[in-house]
């Protein structure tokens, strides 16, 4: 049922019931692990079913890039074609996925399409190439967001998107956003004065939603 179901809400109704449903793998993960260098080209593209995790993927230069992903999420579709085919330096260094609650995820092998005998297979692997774009396209505009917007503006929309940030400490949560762990506590303090926010035991939540979409919708017209 859990298959199915995802597979419906990836618009790809066209698989259920066929060998490739029986190959998609569900696993739950617990709040704490780190899960390193997921192969997507062995396992399948990663699917958020359940939960909130980080992903954090290290450039060859040492660099940090961080993106939160929750339900509905999936990453590494491109990679289950692509990642055989890439020179050695242009590949990631190296992509880890931060579990910040207890979670469950769908690995789907999209690779294995090639070989298995399905209707549609043209009409699947359109669908998959559009979701290759979505993908890429939301990566990018979620550190387009963090270059062109100011840090408080980034930090609405990562709560708009999340509604609750569950961290171990603010300085935790300034390195995941990028950003200047001092701004950061400003801008925090300035959120619970104005009562849009709470803070508890290292959960950040939306405290008054009036006032943060009002507060959001200042942002966004000045």
């Amino acid at each position: 049922m859990v298959i199915s179901k995802t597979l419906s809400k990836l618009n790809l109704k066209e698989l259920i019931g066929t060998e490739f449903e029986n190959l998609i793998n569900v696993k739950k993960i617990k709040e704490g692990e780190i899960i390193i260098d997921i192969p997507y080209n062995k396992l399948g593209a990663f699917y958020v079913l359940k939960g909130t995790l980080e992903l954090v993927s290290y450039s060859k230069g040492g660099k940090e890039f961080y993106r939160y992903l929750t339900p509905g999420d999936i990453i590494g579709v491109g990679e289950c074609f692509f990642e055989k085919n890439k020179n050695e330096l242009e590949k990631k260094f190296g992509t880890e996925i931060h579990v910040l609650e207890n979670s469950e995820v769908a690995y789907l092998p999209f690779f294995k399409l090639i070989s298995l005998k399905i209707d549609n297979k043209d009409k699947i692997l359109r669908k998959l190439i559009v979701m290759i774009v979505e993908e890429k396209e939301k990566e990018s505009s979620h550190y387009l967001g963090k270059i062109l917007n100011s840090d408080e503006e980034f930090i609405i929309k990562v709560l708009d998107q999340l509604k609750t940030v569950k961290t171990p400490s603010t300085k935790y949560l300034a390195k995941g956003l990028n950003m200047n762990i001092r701004n950061l506590q400003r801008i925090l303090k300035k959120l619970e004065k104005m009562d849009i926010i709470k803070k508890d035991r290292g959960v950040i939540s939306i405290k008054n939603l009036n006032k943060f979409d009002s507060y959001n919708k200042k942002l966004k017209d000045y």
